[in-house]
């Protein structure tokens, strides 16, 4: 599941990602893009805003990340997850987020 909220600091957008039913001690690159599954139109803030998530011994991990832009009140967004730091060209989670609700 992934989500995306006011920061903290005006003109930030916090993100939380977790992922679950994974390998453990997997360590998965991930962020939030422009677009939807498929459609991709570029990174929501930088790569470099995105830690990336580490899964623990019981398969789930979770991510948090701050992008310096304002949260989006409309617009198509989605979540991608790569296999591993060394092979960020397979995807292996594309979720699209649903619309704001406010």
């Amino acid at each position: 599941s992934a989500s995306m909220a006011p920061g903290v600091k005006r003109g930030t957008t916090e993100v939380v990602m977790k992922l679950g039913n994974t390998a453990p001690g997997g360590v998965h690159p991930w962020a939030v893009h422009l677009g939807q599954c498929g459609a991709d139109e570029g990174v929501f803030g930088a790569m470099e805003d995105y830690p990336s998530l580490r899964v623990g011994a019981d398969g789930t991990g979770s991510s948090r990340a701050t992008v310096a832009l304002d949260t989006p009140r409309r617009g198509d967004y989605f979540v991608s997850v790569q296999a591993s730091p060394a092979n960020h060209e397979l995807t292996v989670a594309c979720g699209n987020l649903a619309a704001p609700t406010s």
